[in-house]
């Protein structure tokens, strides 16, 4: 038997409830007082165009990971979290494996291994999921050295003991710098999805420029199919279903390290044209998860033209700066533009129902 002395214990817990008050607090300024709790029927409607309920209920009937109402690799009573890890990763990679497109250019796997990243301006001391899923394609670009960091990391996944999984506000503050990292290393993502796994429920997190959002848990032995349709989704190589906008295209040398890329976009006339991204300029970044994400590339033109592309989200009232620039074509001094283009992406599309949110906890953006 074990006895605390009264003083170390309260000094233990006020230091605890500290860090706990600090945190809070950076999680408040960066996705507002309030973070919203969606209805379980968002989880449901997710992803149901990647695979239909008879593919799904053939894998768990033939695959033999799930089995008499339970998924049979899965420890029903685990004593620590990480005899919960490689069993979940076996399960991802079986799912990744049988409904995965061969075909596509891109390629995922789910690994267990710690994953080695550096802090970034504005960031707490990164922390590592404890299961990530691994990409591969002309969306991603492979870290130098090293084989796995937040540029080439489709989603991020952590397992808990199903008894801790009730402090929704300790997986926010980890998951919302999961995204945070994937934002700043990832430039060309519209949203991030991310899930908390237990032995027994799951639940998923969603971050966009509008901020935050989360699904109820579930039971992912009675609900099983809806475990592998948000597996998909995390795992998917549809590239807009994932997050991505595929409007910016890398270039990549035989090891994955990023060479070059393009981006596509409405040039002058309305017709759509691509330019060439200047590798040696790199892009001009706001790194806060929730706001506007101005991304700032430098590109060129198929005559060589230097130019300079603004990518940004804005709220309903807030006055398009294109619209602004238009209004000073050819004033001398200002800068001038070519072309525009708008309302490429709400986040009220990204959302689940909206209407049942408390006051101000949800702003729509627009991406332009």
């Amino acid at each position: 038997m074990f006895f605390a002395d009264s003083d170390s214990s309260a000094e233990s817990i006020s230091a605890t409830q500290e860090n706990r008050n600090r945190l809070h607090n950076k999680l408040c300024q960066e996705l507002g007082e309030v973070i919203p709790k969606t209805s379980s029927d968002w989880t449901k409607s997710l992803y149901q165009h990647l695979s239909s309920g008879p593919s799904i209920q053939q894998y768990l009937d033939d695959q033999g990971e799930y089995c008499n109402g339970q998924w049979t690799k899965i420890p029903e009573a685990p004593a620590v979290k990480f005899q919960l890890r490689e069993p979940l990763c076996w399960i991802i990679n079986s799912i990744v494996q049988q409904f995965g497109n061969t075909g596509a250019s891109n390629s995922w796997e789910a690994i267990v291994d710690p994953l080695k990243c550096e802090a970034t301006s504005g960031t707490e001391e990164p922390a590592s999921p404890s299961i990530t899923v691994r990409a591969t394609g002309p969306l991603f670009c492979t870290p130098k050295s090293i084989s796995s960091a937040f540029s080439n990391v489709a989603a991020c996944i952590d397992v808990k003991l199903d008894s801790e999984v009730a402090d929704v506000w300790c997986h926010l503050v980890k998951m919302s710098e999961y995204a945070k990292q994937i934002f700043i290393q990832q430039l060309n993502r519209f949203f991030v999805c991310s899930l908390v796994i237990t032995e027994q429920r799951a639940q998923l997190f969603h971050f966009d420029r509008s901020g935050a959002q989360y699904a109820p848990l579930f039971n992912i032995h009675d609900h099983p199919d809806i475990f592998v349709s948000l597996i998909l989704g995390l795992t998917t190589t549809d590239e807009r279903t994932l997050g991505l906008d595929d409007s910016v295209q890398w270039t990549t040398a035989p090891g994955g390290k990023k060479v070059g890329g393009t981006l596509s976009t409405v040039g002058p006339g309305n017709v759509v044209v691509t330019y060439k991204l200047v590798s040696n300029k790199g892009p001009l970044i706001h790194s806060n998860l929730c706001g506007c994400g101005t991304t700032c590339w430098v590109a060129r033109s198929e005559q060589g033209e230097r130019l300079f592309v603004k990518d940004y989200w804005v709220t309903d009232t807030q006055t398009r700066e294109f619209e602004l620039l238009d209004q000073v074509k050819g004033l001398q001094g200002v800068c001038q533009m070519v072309s525009y283009e708008d309302n490429r992406v709400q986040t009220k599309d990204l959302w689940g129902d909206t209407s049942s949110f408390e006051e101000g906890a949800f702003h729509n953006r627009t991406n332009i």
